[in-house]
């Protein structure tokens, strides 16, 4: 992936449906987590060029690291927003242990785990490549991956950026998005 040797097959379509297809997915492991999963979007947003199942691999791992991170009783949010006509963000908020300043800048190299004591027999499922993985997929579509946490028990905010596709806004919104609680 990171050499952009990945197999892809982009096409043009709304984001809304990636994210609704991805929440989906995770909704019976979100409720059996006792983590409430929101979807939310607002206003009408451009399509995206991407390869859907590229960005549904990419999603799904951020929704499973936000709710292996998010105790029960948590929440975590995934927004679909236009910040201008030339990039969509897909960002996943979580009310999880949130993520320490120092590791921050470390959490997309391979491997890095940013709590040390999390081995796989502890209950941590995770290879340490999931994050690299996504990066370089949201990469190879133009776009970029990015994290941020106040730290320690403030939660982490995971924000794809893509660019929209055709450089713009649709001129009617034709699909609505399905709500998930």
């Amino acid at each position: 992936a990171e050499e952009g040797q990945v197999d892809s097959r982009p096409v043009h379509i709304d984001p809304r449906r990636i994210v609704d297809s991805a929440a989906a997915a995770a909704q019976d492991a979100y409720r059996a987590g006792e983590v409430q999963l929101t979807v939310e979007s607002t206003g009408p947003l451009p399509d995206v060029h991407v390869d859907p199942e590229r960005m549904a691999q990419v999603l799904a791992n951020l929704l499973e690291n936000a709710l292996r991170h998010t105790p029960p009783g948590g929440t975590v949010r995934v927004s679909v927003t236009c910040p201008d006509p030339h990039w969509v963000e897909l960002n996943v908020i979580d009310t999880g242990e949130g993520i320490a300043p120092a590791s921050l800048p470390h959490i997309f190299e391979r491997f890095y785990r940013a709590d040390p004591a999390r081995r796989r027999q502890a209950g941590s499922s995770g290879s340490g490549i999931g994050l690299t993985i996504s990066r370089a997929l949201v990469e190879a579509h133009g776009g970029g991956l990015s994290a941020a946490s106040a730290g320690r028990g403030y939660g982490s905010t995971f924000t794809i950026r893509l660019p929209a596709a055709n450089g713009g806004y649709r001129s009617s919104p034709e699909y609505t998005p399905r709500g998930y609680s």
